[in-house]
């Protein structure tokens, strides 16, 4: 990549020594509050064994006798499946001393069961099964013995049914696809994900955004050392990035960088004077999105915009600016402010922009991310106490979401997973940037600030 082109070309060594030199590390996707708040729950279903030449005859009859089937929707789990691709606990024992009608205790201690509920055993298998086990429907849609009766009525010879508990809603990943057909019955997973973002969107987006994840980081981390250097505020950085700039001479179109912030909540108070939160509007994140707001005023003209002329809307925006601080004040956030031909004219606020961040941002900036219409949101530090995109803790070594920690009494952690709800009207991508290299332990470490607001 090239990294001045990062920077527009910037010759500000205050920027440019924060490009990173090592690009490793890992980008992990952020599980929604839908994702986290999902347990896997259990129904139980009807399977029997059918001859392999009536399977399909089988199925056809089953779809006139029992047109209610579906009523409880099943297609993430095979209707069909040999003996050898069931789960190990299920597989009937292939043995010639044991009959296809063999007694259901005595296979019981191979099966898997659903808390507190006697699953029943498989029918046992021939040494060369000519049979597949079919999952007809939900036990809830018929009853046992009146399934036992059209399969009579098919001519079926073994009519023994088994009841099984499997999973009521479809996977949510390859890898738990995997995991419920070693556990409960061979699964399917559509690529689909019904309380996320649709895997294509967010692997494309992690594509895209990969290459240069790490220097935006060194950038957001380089303008928070500068506020803290000067001590008028925390820590924390933030990047505001433009993946489609307004067109340029050259023929490749790199995202750039339009806005460094860091926080300073500080400014104006001395050491001694420090008392509280400082000031809470004045966060990097809500910084950065105040410059940005500031650009736009200047690019259509608006009264009140520093290029206007008008000194008396010069003078409430002056006024404004003393509490938002939306004004760039280190060098690093000047030098990035200044370049004019990163952002378009017109749109809202920070649609089809990104942003980066050292620390995941407090609730209140994580709102402030969410309305401002962001398409994308990383950060490189969890804060597991104040943070509000994250829709898991950890506290120690285990993970909870919401409610686990009035449940446990610990009272730690926030678990809202604001990116990404059905109950807020926007939604956006999110990722933890976490870096292969050695660990900090200097100010960027979130031990250091777990309880502040970043």
């Amino acid at each position: 990549m090239n990294k001045s082109k990062l920077i527009q070309d910037s010759e500000v060594d205050v920027v440019s020594n924060g490009l990173a030199q090592d690009n490793s590390g890992i980008l992990v996707p952020l599980r929604t509050f839908a994702e986290a708040q999902a347990r896997l729950t259990l129904i139980n279903v009807h399977v029997c064994k059918v001859p392999l030449n009536l399977a399909h005859k089988v199925i056809k009859s089953l779809e006139t006798a029992i047109p209610q089937q579906h009523d409880v929707n099943l297609h993430h789990l095979r209707r069909i499946a040999k003996a050898e691709e069931l789960p190990p606990r299920l597989r009937p024992r292939a043995t010639e001393s044991i009959g296809l009608n063999a007694s259901l205790t005595e296979a019981q201690d191979s099966l898997c069961e659903s808390p507190g509920e006697q699953t029943q055993a498989l029918p046992q298998a021939r040494k060369r099964p000519t049979s597949l086990y079919l999952l007809i429907c939900a036990s809830s849609v018929i009853t046992t013995e009146e399934l036992q009766d059209i399969l009579a009525e098919l001519e079926i010879l073994d009519k023994e049914i088994s009841t099984l508990p499997v999973p009521s809603t479809p996977p949510t990943s390859s890898e738990e696809a995997t995991l419920w057909t070693r556990e409960y019955w061979p699964t399917i997973y559509k690529k689909h994900n019904p309380n996320g973002p649709h895997p294509s969107i967010m692997d494309r987006a992690t594509e895209s955004i990969r290459p240069f994840v790490a220097d935006y980081i060194a950038v957001a981390k380089n303008a928070a050392r500068a506020v803290s250097q000067f001590h008028i505020g925390e820590p924390f950085g933030a990047v505001i990035v433009n993946p489609s700039p307004p067109p340029a001479t050259s023929d490749q179109q790199l995202p750039v960088i339009v806005i460094a912030a860091g926080d300073a909540r500080w400014k104006g108070n001395s050491i001694a004077d420090r008392l509280g939160s400082g000031n809470v509007t004045a966060h990097a994140a809500l910084r950065a999105i105040g410059m940005i707001a500031r650009k736009r005023r200047q690019l259509s003209g608006e009264p009140g915009s520093s290029n206007t002329g008008d000194r008396g809307a010069e003078k409430v925006e002056e006024d404004v600016s003393d509490v938002f601080l939306d004004d760039p004040i280190t060098d690093v956030e000047k030098e990035i402010y200044k370049k004019q031909d990163t952002l378009k004219e017109g749109g809202y606020l920070c649609t089809g922009l990104e942003i980066y961040l050292t620390h995941e941002p407090c609730v209140m900036c994580s709102m402030a991310i969410l309305h401002s219409r962001f398409d994308k949101a990383m950060f490189a530090m969890q804060m597991e106490n104040t943070g509000g995109l994250c829709a898991e803790r950890k506290i120690g070594d285990v993970e909870q979401s919401e409610g686990a920690e009035e449940q446990n009494g610990k009272g730690q952690g926030t678990s809202y997973g604001l990116f990404w709800r059905d109950d807020l009207n926007w939604k956006l991508l999110a990722w933890q940037w976490v870096s292969t290299e050695s660990p900090e332990t200097d100010i960027f470490d979130p031990m250091n600030k777990k309880n502040m607001h970043a």
